[in-house]
């Protein structure tokens, strides 16, 4: 039996904001991870790591999801999540790269079903692959489990924008998504964050799966519905930036919170892509509290009557941005996580938004967000438009701790602490919106914002609400 080595635990998350930026880590640190140290040994991508070696550090995880986590049954039997564990190790008959092991591992995430508690790479690897990966250079997008192209960043212009895909080297595209879903992390049964993160990250995520070939050959149907088909070559990182750049003259923008008006003088549009407290202080130069707090004075001077609130994309962050937004939007008050050391009754402001609530969600409406969303909810205070989010409204975890495998290398965080949001059954799913909405891929490369038309048209009627 293992027991808890002091030495493997690398961090203690002390707020949401630490549990979503562990998850963009997978990502973002294949662009920013520093070099490695001269000292250091040469990394080698190909090294296989022994059958033994694999099995003791799936092993090494599961005691320590096992002795870390509050609720390791939430929404799988104990039995049934051992039994899991034991198909995993008994599935290693060979040796494997830390990669391949990251990939077959990360088949327990839809057990565990918490979307706090992750696996990522070693840092070896993802500094290897910052400077020397070679990945899939297309931005794709899957609608009703069809893969469709949005912007080619490939040397090869024989693809366009709308084109779908049908097979990637062989494999049914279908069968490529299915597989890279299989092993995303999610809260309870929820689909929607899962393929939210497949579709802004396939790349990556494709790469843990089926590795990094040097060419992808690709089987598709144009916009004419003509098949056709081509070989592209994997690019880096940086090559892939750069031909978005020259072909789509795509920048990188942080928006943080952006107020907007809409077509409609009453309205006003308010869109908050994180709740990042350090985040949005290094975007907007002010205290977040404070912005919010000018924000609504103004709202409140224009006599905005209708307001419509992306939180589309926000994974989450901090808990007070979160509860500083919601007392200027409750009528009522309202015990925010009760039972935890968050606890707060939380007491309308004095100068709170009266009018209509518009409220947009999709899948990346995670953690924070899906709590902001619930108390919402629960009061009845908005109208919520697009898809089911990808945080639960009843029930989190968080707090992680963060363990390094001991011969892999891999990172992983554990949640330790159970955050209770609501007294409602667990259903092991988002908040569903009040107005489903889905995009089509026309509308996704035409650019056009099906959900806020929506809004909008919603909020022209006085008695939507």
């Amino acid at each position: 039996m293992y027991t808890l080595n002091k030495q493997k635990i690398f961090v203690a998350c002390t707020s949401m904001k630490h549990l979503v930026r562990s998850l963009l880590l997978i990502t973002f640190m294949l662009v920013t991870t520093p070099r490695l140290r001269a000292q250091e040994p040469a990394y080698d991508p190909a090294r296989r790591y022994p059958v033994e070696e694999l099995v003791s550090d799936l092993r090494y995880f599961q005691h320590q999801f096992d002795s870390l986590h509050p609720a390791t049954d939430r929404y799988t039997h104990r039995l049934v999540l051992d039994r899991t564990f034991d198909r995993l190790a008994r599935s290693i008959r060979e040796p494997m790269t830390s990669e391949a092991f990251l990939s077959r591992l990360s088949l327990i995430n839809p057990k565990i079903a918490d979307g706090h508690t992750q696996l990522l790479p070693d840092t070896a690897t993802l500094s290897y692959n910052r400077q020397t990966g070679r990945f899939f250079p297309f931005t794709v997008t899957s609608v009703g489990g069809r893969l469709y192209v949005l912007q080619n960043g490939s040397t090869d212009t024989i693809i366009h924008a709308g084109d779908e895909l049908l097979t990637i080297n062989g494999d049914p595209a279908a069968r490529v998504l299915k597989q890279l879903i299989n092993r995303q992390i999610r809260d309870g049964y929820n689909e929607t964050y899962p393929r939210w993160i497949v579709n802004k990250y396939f790349s990556a995520y494709y790469s843990y799966c089926y590795g990094q070939p040097t060419t992808f050959n690709l089987r598709f149907t144009n916009a004419k519905g003509k098949p056709d088909s081509c070989l592209v070559n994997a690019l880096s990182r940086d090559s892939i930036h750069q031909l978005h750049i020259d072909r789509y003259q795509a920048t990188v923008t942080r928006q943080g919170i952006v107020v907007a008006e809409s077509p409609q003088p009453s309205t006003a549009i308010l869109a908050i892509t994180t709740f990042d407290s350090a985040a949005l202080q290094a975007i907007h130069q002010r205290d977040v509290n404070t912005m919010i707090d000018s924000i609504f004075t103004l709202l409140q001077q224009a006599g905005k009557q209708q307001l419509i609130l992306d939180l589309r994309n926000n994974q989450g962050g901090d808990f007070e941005p979160g509860r500083h937004l919601l007392r200027y939007l409750i009528d009522r008050p309202v015990s925010y996580l009760p039972g935890s050391a968050e606890h707060r009754n939380l007491q309308p402001t004095p100068n709170r938004f009266t009018g209509q609530l518009f409220v947009l969600i999709n899948g990346g409406s995670f953690s924070n967000t899906a709590i902001v969303c619930s108390y919402l909810q629960q009061i009845n205070r908005a109208v919520f438009i697009g898809e089911e989010t990808g945080g639960n409204p009843v029930e989190i975890s968080g707090n992680a701790t963060g363990i390094v495998l001991p011969h892999t290398q891999l990172q992983a965080y554990i949640s330790t602490t159970n955050y209770r949001i609501t007294d409602q059954r667990q259903q092991g799913q988002g908040l569903s919106p009040t107005y489903p909405v889905a995009a089509t891929i026309k509308q996704l490369i035409n650019g056009e914002d099906a959900v806020m038309q929506a809004a909008l048209k919603l909020a022209q009627q006085p008695t939507s609400r």
